[in-house]
């Protein structure tokens, strides 16, 4: 939304101009204008409706030459979502702005920066890079820290602007911060990621890198404008499935971040199920003692006959007593021990008839 408030000389009297407006639209306005001064000459905008703060303050006590490069920023501002008119705003905030062609130049180049929503000081910055894990410290000290210090030493780093709604950066200066400064790290796949309405409008599909810091995931949120991302540790009483595992175990970045997780969660009430077939996966040169706590942390853990693994092995990684192992030694078809505390129960699955027939005969396919 974009609504100019007009007005002649000092008398406070203002008339609104919705845009994009057309010739008549103009001229019904300065028929108005004109009941208040004929002077011409002295019409300004006197404020601005809109989502976006900056725009409002940008244009307060400007005349106006020409409708049309107002009417084509309106277009693009009327067709941004939530997310991207924050995104809008924060990056206006950050960027020296003269005239209406820089407004239009950085609202055609929204994917070169990145919102944080809900960051709007130095302290909630400082925040969520310890609760994220990109700045790590022992659960211990976590009380005892100058969050807002650790907010500025980033904010003096990598710049941006806060706003009402959140912190805006650039992409590149957050991207810069990625996990190509540790030796141990290689890109292992890249991924093109849109929405159906991003897909109808032929936008162009964001690509995440992976493994990804916290702060590219963050990206990839906001430009696909999802939320659900973070309820984990946000609001809190939610559950999230990472099934195949095994896929994300060649990197360490993405072990330590899925352990995290895993840990922080409780705290919310929230829960992260994780799904793996085979445990050899998880016995890989340089990431054996990285994936080993991932069996230790989870609550409650349904454990099926280990296949052909070596049983000191199994018994070893999963924690587990020779009597316990003895329960699903051999296959038996939905036959599992739970694990739920110090609490031990062998269980036989069946699924409902209606599940069933969700299922299938043919494996999953």
């Amino acid at each position: 939304m974009l609504i100019l408030n007009l007005s002649r000389g000092n008398n406070g009297l203002r008339v609104p101009l919705r845009l994009p407006a057309t010739p008549a639209d103009i001229g019904s306005a300065y028929v108005k204008l004109d009941q208040i001064s004929e002077e011409i000459a002295e019409t300004r905008i006197a404020g601005v409706v809109t989502e976006v703060g900056f725009l409002d303050r940008f244009f307060r006590g400007k005349t106006i030459e020409d409708y049309s490069d107002l009417n084509e920023l309106a277009k693009r501002v009327n067709s941004m979502t939530e997310q991207e008119l924050h995104t809008y705003d924060g990056a206006l905030n950050a960027e020296s702005i003269n005239d209406v062609s820089d407004l239009l130049r950085i609202a055609d180049s929204l994917n070169r920066y990145i919102f944080i929503n809900g960051i709007t000081t130095e302290k909630e910055l400082g925040q969520f890079l310890v609760d994220s894990g990109y700045k790590a410290f022992p659960e211990s000290v976590k009380p005892y820290l100058d969050y807002a210090a650790i907010g500025a030493e980033y904010y003096a780093e990598r710049g941006g602007a806060f706003t009402a709604e959140g912190y805006t950066l650039y992409r590149s200066r957050a991207e810069s911060l990625s996990p190509e400064e540790n030796e141990w790290w290689k890109p292992i796949f890249r991924v093109l990621l849109q929405t159906t309405e991003q897909w109808d409008q032929e936008q162009e599909p964001y690509v995440l890198v992976l493994p990804a810091t916290t702060e590219q995931l963050f990206a990839a949120r906001s430009w696909l404008d999802v939320a659900d991302i973070d309820k984990l540790l946000t609001e809190g009483n939610t559950v999230a499935a990472l099934d195949e595992l095994y896929i994300w175990l060649s990197s360490r970045m993405t072990i330590e971040y899925i352990r995290n997780t895993l840990k922080r969660v409780r705290k919310k009430e929230s829960s992260l199920i994780m799904a793996s077939q085979n445990l050899e996966d998880f016995n890989v040169d340089g990431v054996r003692e990285l994936t080993r706590p991932l069996f230790a942390i989870p609550t409650h853990q349904f454990i099926f006959h280990c296949g052909a693994v070596d049983k000191q092995f199994y018994m070893q990684n999963l924690q587990l007593e020779e009597s316990e192992y003895e329960l699903i030694r051999y296959p038996q078809n939905g036959v599992c021990l739970y694990k739920c505390g110090v609490e031990r129960f062998l269980l036989e699955v069946h699924a409902p008839e209606y599940k069933q027939a969700l299922f299938g005969a043919a494996g999953g396919r």
